[in-house]
């Protein structure tokens, strides 16, 4: 498996606060982390950094929501794993985005450790794909 310091996660988030909370939990273990503030942003960052592994959005942001980047995600970089995060979960939302294809899912607030243990999870099913 390769080193933290290897791994490139994409982080989208509207709410800056947000953002970089999930930006100091994962730099504090090592990955490497670029940032975006909505899902337009997020796929020109995607195109500009093809090494991404992981990408972790929010679902409610404007211009581009989360699930229309799972969708885009899905369709031009599969390899690429999503978790989605939001304040609102509803079932609904969360069937149709593990039928799309997210990795998971987390509701906001979730606890620092909870957020680790998915992304070492999706970044080893990345792995053994």
């Amino acid at each position: 498996m390769k080193d933290a310091s290897e791994i490139k996660i994409l982080v989208v988030e509207d709410d800056i606060p947000m953002r970089d909370l999930v930006k100091k939990i994962l730099e504090k273990h090592e990955y490497r982390v670029v940032e975006a503030g909505d899902g337009e942003e997020a796929l020109a960052c995607l195109h500009d950094s093809p090494e991404v592994a992981l990408i972790i959005t929010d679902i409610r942001m404007p211009r581009k929501t989360g699930m229309a980047l799972l969708k885009d995600v899905v369709k031009t970089r599969p390899e690429v794993r999503v978790i989605l995060i939001t304040g609102f979960g509803e079932v609904e939302e969360y069937l149709d985005a593990m039928n799309i294809g997210a990795f998971e899912y987390l509701n906001k607030p979730f606890k620092n450790q909870q957020l680790l243990d998915v992304v070492k999870r999706a970044l080893a099913s990345k792995i053994n794909a």
